[in-house]
């Protein structure tokens, strides 16, 4: 070998021993993983040549490292409670004389007739009279007579029936290893060998597989033998087995006809704690442990201390602490399986001091000696004080604690405790003998009556006794009182040590309780301190218990709640990760996301307590779920047909539940996601048709449509109710299943159902019914002639039927007078009498006067000039059926100063550079740009959702402190208009916070309009029913609460009983969807009356106010609500005043190229934002209000309305902030857009995409003018809203520059505390060792890389 591969070898031998000698000194000790019986034997101590059997019965006894028979035994026979009495000497080494107790069960002797045989060969008398001498032991020379020829009587042993012939302690166990500890009675062991060299009496068979399944058996008997038969195979076994000349074939058979059953090894120890405090005077503390898989039937755990001079452990799992130091328990499982925890024992340490006197009167040169006592009184630690005197002039103390006094004044002796913060003190006051006398006396003189004293009276009582038993005699003798005084001291003092002594445990209690720490910061360290406060309050009398404080009781309850909570989720943990087989499946997968969702949850005191591996062990389960995941989406060819019986698409559901359930955990691929998703489309794709039958449900759910002729009931329920229906046209039987796991399967929501019918277009009327449990129901639906389908949407399953039922026209109507505007046009359309009529009809139309109003043939109006016609129409054919309709001709309104496109425009723009970081409080913004036609996927939406839910995630979905429910109505408004679900934002169903009415109702009458508003504002939204609430809400209620609300003059108002616009305004959006519908008839007569009182309430200028000042927000919610209600006030002559109209006024109120004023500049000012400025509510309202009338012209549906829109869950947001200041609280969030008077300052924070946070444009608004000079006054901001409980104003004051620096500040902190804590997870005490061993392999390859490039 050359020079520079010996240097090589030597270097990597280095680098190996250094770095693999630092990973075991830093990591924990792993624990011992085994499957098998490679670490443990099986152990026998039989009596079978007494004819007494076992001793104790085979076992399965795990082997420790260095095991010896002898080690093995003694360790074991010990734990059994048959100690062996060994000799151990120099010419014996270690040698078994016999074993306590082990012939002490009182069995008669029954010597096997074989041996007796034998020894009367031999010329022995042999008989079971022999008598033990050493009874009950089992000793050399039990049953010893020279007679009988038993004088070699003894113990011996073999392992895999072996007889080794020397020492026990000799023979070094391996695992597998069979033992047998054999008392031999005869022959010096021939009884039990059969043969020696010497002699012989039978054939020895090999008996090893017999006990080892003996001994299996033994760990659970009622497991292995559940039938009789069974039972009587192992008692045959038994006697085979203690029979000493059995043959062969005998041992063999009964092996064989014992049952058969897989053996199942203990593979994982999981211990209870990994790590524990405890003080050296701690009594017992229980350990447990668990063994996994659970289904093993060895049970069994040996205990066992490294070090029992500090810490002992005993059969049962209970640690006892003796001195100061470290060891580790380790419970290890029948095959050597093993989980260790780390004991810490300390000295209990003084958590107080108390001085003997807390006040001292000296004359100078007088002297004292302190005595001090710690508590608790059975501390450990060593008591070291330091002394010292805040006035050496005045008293000086020795460190022995010696007082002396020097001079007159006052002066504090303090002692504190070695390296700690505990102390106790003595005030000192020195003076001459009659001074130090009159003030004694007036401590003493200063105490409440013996008889009311209390025990907060003792530090009082403390310090007159100390002052008055320091003074000297001389100054005694100036107290004239003397006597009365001393009695007085002497029974407060009394009086005192009996409350102290009734108080005693008490306090001591009360103190441990103290110590907890709060709720927030208790971990699961804290445990101990958690455990002594509640063994202290449990040890209290009942008469004790009742004198502790209620909130100490309090605090220690919850404590111990929580510490139990906190255990529990680590053992959830422990438990599902050392329960997980070796090779994992699909199957585990709700196990492993369990464990790692609960792993999540822990903080890093109670990931300390995990097994040793268990992180380990669950990122590998996690890879591996990942990997399966994967491989069952590749497998999948989804250009072949669906076929739910093969194995792979059995798989494959397994796999996408798992994959939806825990996504977040795993690190699939986005390939590996798309494929999922493709799949689970091409199958929906298949299943959700049959029989020209579409639901459009989820993925996994299977449309099951057998077609029926059988609709005799469900036709006959039809024409009781419609006496025209025609015959059943098609009907199906419909329901649903799940195809993960084949059940039938209800839907939770309406999904669209499709029905194909043939000739459907040939239907004058056709109705789609569904009928079960004998109940018909119509269902609303849509037909398509081209394509013969009827739709609808419904969850209910069952028969679902198409009938033809032709409804017979009776009559025409028409409303009975209109105003048009001059020059414009309008058509006209009678409504059928009855309004469900089917026949086709054809009209005739005729005016009165065709100079006012000209009409024709398709009911097109024309007005031609100022007047009154009558316009009639006609069925043709049937004259007889007929309505008219008076049309009064007016002026048209005037033109618009500036188009509302123009206006839109300009705001849009002025919004998006002021509100450049939308967040909580930008609602109004992002509905009117939503609504306007913004594109939803640009990212000021994402912004603002991102925000919102990671607001509510911060808040557990809690919208408002107060009661202004109205905010989670705003809400939904607001995230449905983005195209979001707001049955899951966040994870949070917003319309469950609508449930209970009486909520939705206690802030006024705006929370019952907002709450039907947001009902409505798309299909799909339902109120969900919510346990607990015993006032439910439902789309009634809240129609019936608003209409119910409206006061005499037609409108709504807030309070008070004259209508204000604004709530009419609002009232109106929200019944808009029912006006002039079949069944709300009252709803209509109420919209109509409304509308003839706004029509008297608007303005000259053609604008609404409110509080008798006009307002742009007033008008922008009248508008908002002749949108709605599909009335153009351009053309109404209700809403045109001398040609002025609400369009016109609301754009005189915008300035140009930024937003709308509240009021116009010098008109007065009823609370809002100062007049001739821009203000953000203004602004937000005037925005969406002319969306809202765009969308009108544009025959879009309403600003509310958005069934135009598919809205989809939006998930949650990246934790990154809410945008917010935080400083703001969830009021002073409301309140940007409410009317409630909330201040807050405005900072800056960085949003998801990095964006510095501005004040939201909704909340920048005018400044109001102070009495202050301008250059020195705080900018203030003036909120103004509808929707708030009152019509207040809210004032906030501006934010400097030094926030948003702050903040940034922090969150760059915030940014490298993260770091620090991914590190530290990264390097712990875990993965050190391993990461030390990567270090090796690298280290060793530069160096191998060195030396050839040198050579």
């Amino acid at each position: 070998m050359n020079r520079g591969k010996m240097t090589l070898k030597r270097i990597w031998a280095f680098l190996m021993a250094c770095f693999l000698g630092l990973g075991l000194a830093l990591g924990n000790p792993a624990p011992v993983m085994a499957k098998d019986a490679s670490n443990s034997v099986i152990l026998s101590v039989e009596r079978f040549a007494l004819g007494k059997g076992w001793v104790t019965v085979p076992d399965v006894v795990p082997l420790q490292t260095g095991d010896t028979v002898a080690t093995l035994l003694e360790r074991y026979m010990e734990e059994q409670g048959y100690p062996c009495i060994v000799k151990r000497d120099s010419s014996y080494g270690w040698y078994l004389e016999g074993i306590t107790d082990a012939d002490g069960d009182g069995l008669p002797l029954s010597i096997p007739q074989i041996i007796k045989n034998k020894a009367k060969k031999d010329g022995y008398k042999l008989d079971d009279s022999l008598i033990n001498e050493y009874k009950p032991n089992l000793t050399e020379y039990s049953y010893s007579k020279e007679s009988a020829g038993t004088t070699t009587s003894g113990w011996m042993y073999s392992v895999n029936e072996e007889f080794p012939g020397y020492s026990m302690n000799g023979y070094k166990l391996q695992g597998g290893d069979v033992v047998r500890v054999q008392f031999s009675l005869y022959g010096t062991g021939l009884d039990v060998e059969g043969t020696n060299a010497y002699d012989s009496i039978y054939k020895k068979a090999d008996k090893s597989q017999l006990l080892t399944k003996i001994a299996y058996i033994n760990q659970d008997t009622e497991s292995w033998l559940p039938e009789e038969a069974d039972r009587e195979a192992y008692d045959t076994a038994l006697t085979v087995m203690q029979k000493l000349n059995a043959s062969q074939s005998e041992v063999d058979k009964a092996l064989e006809n014992l049952p058969q059953a897989q053996t199942v090894w203990p593979e994982t120890v999981v211990l209870s704690r990994s790590t524990l405090n405890l003080y050296d005077n701690d009594s017992a503390v229980h350990l447990s442990a668990d063994i996994y898989p659970q289904e093993t039937l060895f049970k069994k755990i040996a205990w066992s201390s490294s070090d029992e001079s500090i810490v002992s452990v005993d059969n049962n799992g209970n640690i006892i602490p003796h001195a100061p130091g470290e060891a580790d328990i380790t419970a290890t499982a029948q095959n050597g399986v093993s989980a260790s925890c780390r004991v810490t024992v300390t000295c209990r340490p003084y958590t107080a001091i108390v001085l003997d006197k807390t006040a001292l009167f000296f004359q100078a040169e007088q002297t004292y000696q302190f005595q001090v006592t710690g508590t608790p009184s059975n501390a450990t630690e060593e008591l070291q004080l330091e002394w010292s005197s805040s006035d050496e002039n005045v008293a000086v103390v020795s460190q022995e604690g010696l007082v002396t006094a020097v001079s007159a004044g006052n002066a504090v002796i303090t002692a504190v405790k070695a390296g700690g913060q505990i102390s106790a003190s003595c005030q000192v006051t020195v003076g001459n003998a009659m001074e130090m006398a009159e003030a004694a006396a007036g401590l003493i003189r200063a105490l409440p009556k013996a008889g009311e004293l209390t025990i907060q009276d003792s530090a009082q009582v403390a310090e007159a006794s100390g002052a008055y038993q320091s003074l000297s005699e001389e100054a005694k003798t100036y107290l004239e009182d003397r006597a009365e005084l001393e009695q007085k001291l002497d029974r407060c003092v009394s009086m005192m040590e009996a409350l102290q002594e009734k108080y005693a445990n008490v306090a001591a209690a009360e103190e441990l309780i103290g110590q907890i720490p709060s709720l927030s910061a208790l971990t699961i360290d804290s445990s101990k301190t958690v455990e002594e406060a509640r063994t202290a309050y449990e040890g209290l009398r009942a008469e004790e218990k009742v004198l502790i404080d209620t909130s100490l009781k309090n605090k220690l309850d919850s404590a111990v709640k929580r510490m139990e909570e906190l255990k529990e989720h680590v053992n959830t943990v422990n438990s599902i990760l050392a329960s997980l087989p070796e090779t994992l499946t699909l199957e585990e997968a709700e196990l492993i996301g369990q464990a790692a969702e609960e792993y999540n949850n822990l903080d890093d005191a109670q990931r300390e307590q995990l097994f040793t591996g268990a992180e380990e062990r669950l990122s590998q389960a996690l890879s591996a779920l990942t990997q399966l995941i994967t491989e069952a989406a590749e497998v999948m060819d989804t250009t072949a047909k669906v076929n739910l019986e093969a194995a792979e698409t059995a798989n494959f559901l397994k796999a996408a539940e798992a994959f939806d359930q825990w996504k977040d955990l795993l690190a699939v691929s986005e390939s590996t996601a798309k494929k999922i998703q493709d799949v689970k489309n091409w199958i929906g794709s298949s299943i959700h048709s049959q029989n020209g039958v579409t639901a459009d449900s989820y993925w996994y759910i299977k449309t099951n449509a057998e077609k029926t002729g059988d609709t005799r009931e469900a036709e006959k329920a039809i024409r009781k109710k419609y006496k025209n229906a025609e015959d059943c046209k098609a009907a199906w039987n419909l329901s649903y299943t799940d195809i993960r796991d084949g059940n039938s399967y209800e839907q939770e929501k309406n999904v669209i159902m499709t029905f194909s019918v043939s000739k459907l277009s040939s239907m004058e009327n056709p109705v789609l019914f569904s009928y079960k449990d004998g109940k018909l129901k119509k269902m609303k639906a849509e037909i398509n002639s081209k394509a013969d389908t009827i739709s609808t949407k419904a969850k209910t399953d069952g028969m679902y039927l198409i009938v033809n039922v032709p409804v017979p026209l009776t009559g025409l109507s028409m409303e009975s007078q209109i105003q048009i505007t001059k020059g414009n046009n309008k058509t006209l359309t009678p409504e059928k009498v009855p309004a469900d009529a089917t026949s086709k009809v054809n009209y005739v139309w005729k005016s009165s006067d065709s100079s006012v109003v000209s009409v024709d043939s398709s009911g097109v109006i024309t007005a031609k000039k100022e007047g009154t016609a009558t316009v009639t129409a006609s069925v043709k054919g049937r004259s007889s059926i007929k309505a008219s309709v008076k049309v009064k001709v007016i002026t048209k309104a005037d033109s618009l100063s500036r188009s509302v496109s123009d206006v839109l425009a300009e705001t849009k723009a002025y919004v998006l550079a002021t509100d450049k970081n939308p967040t909580v409080g930008s609602e109004w913004y992002v509905i009117a740009l939503a609504r306007g036609g913004m594109d939803l996927n640009d990212s000021y939406f994402s912004i603002y959702y991102n925000h919102l839910a990671n607001y509510l995630a911060e808040k557990k979905g809690v919208l408002t402190d107060t009661k202004k429910y109205s905010e989670y109505s705003k809400t939904i408004l607001t995230v449905t208009a983005i195209g979001k679900d707001a049955q899951n934002v966040a994870g949070y169903n917003l319309l469950e916070y609508l449930s209970d009415f009486d909520n939705v109702k206690a802030q006024g009458r705006n929370g019952p309009i907002w709450a039907l508003i947001a009902l409505n504002c798309h299909p799909d939204y339902t109120i969900p029913e919510k346990s607990g609430v015993s006032n439910q809400t439902t789309e009634q209620k809240l129609i019936d609460y608003i209409v119910d609300a409206q006061v005499k003059d037609g409108g709504w108002t807030l309070t008070g009983s004259t209508a204000d616009s604004d709530m009419t305004g609002m009232a109106l959006q929200a019944l808009a969807p029912y006006y002039k519908k079949d069944g709300y008839d009252k709803v209509t007569k109420a919209v109509d009356k409304a509308l003839d009182n706004l029509s008297s309430m608007q303005l000259s200028s053609g604008g609404f106010g409110t509080m008798n000042v006009e307002t742009s927000e007033s008008g922008a919610q009248i508008l908002t609500a002749l949108s709605a209600l599909g009335i153009d006030p351009q053309t109404d002559a209700r809403f045109i005043k001398n040609g002025k109209w609400i369009v016109g006024n609301m754009i005189s109120y915008h300035i140009k190229d930024s937003g709308f004023m509240h009021v116009k500049a010098g008109a007065e000012n009823n609370g809002g934002a100062e007049p001739g400025t821009v203000d953000g509510l203004a602004t937000g309202q005037g925005f969406y209000s002319l969306v809202a009338y765009q969308r009108f012209l544009d025959k879009k549906t309403s600003l509310y309305d958005m069934s135009d829109l598919i809205v989809q869950p939006g998930g949650s947001g990246d934790g990154s902030g809410t945008g917010l200041p935080e400083e703001e609280t969830s009021e002073s969030v409301q309140s940007k857009q409410t009317g409630t008077s909330q201040s807050s300052s405005s900072g800056s924070s960085k949003t998801a995409s990095g964006s510095s946070n501005k004040k939201t444009a909704a909340g920048t608004t005018a400044k109001k003018k102070t009495e202050e000079n301008d250059s020195k006054k705080k900018e203030k901001d003036t909120l103004w809203s509808f929707n708030g409980d009152t019509y207040e104003p809210e004032v906030r004051e501006e934010a400097g520059t030094d926030a948003s620096e702050d903040t940034e500040e922090t969150a760059a902190d915030s940014s490298g505390g993260e770091s620090k804590q991914g590190l530290a997870r990264i390097f712990n005490k875990n993965t050190l060792p391993y990461i030390l061993c990567v270090a090796c392999g690298a280290a060793v390859i530069g160096v191998c890389v060195y030396f050839k490039k040198k050579n």
